[in-house]
């Protein structure tokens, strides 16, 4: 039976290796209900750092991972497309699991760093709109934990937990989820959370994001009740057979911030997404306007003024 003592034994690794690997196999998507998730999810917010909630309402727009199939690292360019566009946005993430980049892999080869004083957050986001919050920083047990999940190489509980473990509970969301059963569970918690607004929990065709090349089921989260619609885009979409690296993935994001890059299936992924995080946001009245607005902002060269108001913010120095 998983009682309180036993989750909290597993996530600081006070169990043997053995018992550990197979209480894990135990955790899969399969085999989680709503309470054993709400547990999880109250035992680890117990072990958290202090992290200082801002005054004004921010928005996150995280995705859990562990689709097991390769993409860009499309939620950190929205997160840049969405502060650019005057929404507040405190991301959440990691580094890579289950892919060679991950949100803070990316990140620090931009040069943003993955770990900075939590007290600055209300500055950094006064300065630039933007803060980027690193898991391991924020919950320590998951950097010591996650060394054993890699070696796994299997999805759990802990690759679902992680957008929902954001320590300044954001009123806005745009969740990706890549297992259709955890999108409920992921759904239903923040319905009953008394913190979120407005959120939208996607599962776009096996990807924790809106996809371009099919169907989008939505869970969309409002006023503590949860609606199901979807979502139909079909235009060409990136290349979902190649996994980048973190220096490709950064290629690929200058290009779109630069305005080099308008029509590819990046650029239409990026613009997807962001459109419905204004959307959510309430900085658009439909998907469609989010969406024109983003690929504006892009074009005209603001989100790549955010990124240089991050870099000047976290190191104190102007971008290249």
């Amino acid at each position: 039976m998983l009682t309180r003592e036993r989750i909290e034994d597993l996530i600081h690794l006070r169990l043997p290796e053995t018992e550990a690997r197979r209480q894990l196999t135990e955790l899969t998507p399969d085999r989680v209900d709503a309470e054993i998730f709400a547990a999880f999810l109250e035992a680890m917010r117990a072990c958290g750092e202090a992290v200082p909630v801002p005054e004004t309402s921010v928005m996150d727009c995280c995705g859990t991972g562990g689709s097991g199939r390769p993409h860009y690292n499309t939620s950190t360019t929205v997160a840049f497309i969405l502060a650019a566009g005057g929404v507040p946005v405190v991301k959440f993430g990691n580094r890579a699991m289950s892919s060679k980049s991950g949100s803070f892999d990316i990140l620090e080869y931009l040069g943003i760093p993955a770990q900075w004083d939590l007290q600055r957050l209300p500055e950094i986001l006064d300065a630039c709109n933007l803060v980027f919050l690193y898991a391991p920083q924020c919950y320590p047990a998951l950097g010591r934990f996650g060394q054993l999940r890699r070696e796994m190489g299997i999805r759990t509980i802990f690759n679902f937990m992680g957008p929902l473990l954001n320590p300044v509970y954001p009123a806005y969301r745009l969740l990706g989820v890549s297992d259709s059963k955890m999108q409920r569970l992921a759904a239903d918690v923040l319905a009953g959370d008394g913190k979120t607004r407005q959120a939208w929990v996607v599962y776009g065709n096996g990807l924790d994001e809106i996809t371009t090349d099919g169907k989008t089921d939505v869970l969309a989260v409002r006023q503590g009740s949860v609606a199901k619609r979807r979502l139909v885009q079909v235009f060409p979409g990136p290349p979902q057979t190649l996994d980048h690296t973190p220096a490709e993935n950064a290629a690929i994001f200058e290009a779109l911030v630069s305005g080099a890059d308008v029509s590819s299936g990046f650029h239409r992924m990026v613009c997807l997404n962001a459109g419905a995080g204004f959307s959510i946001a309430g900085k658009a009245g439909t998907l469609e306007e989010g969406m024109t607005l983003a690929a504006d902002l892009l074009a005209g060269g603001a989100v790549r003024e955010t990124l240089d108001k991050c870099r000047k913010s976290y190191l104190g120095k102007e971008s290249a």
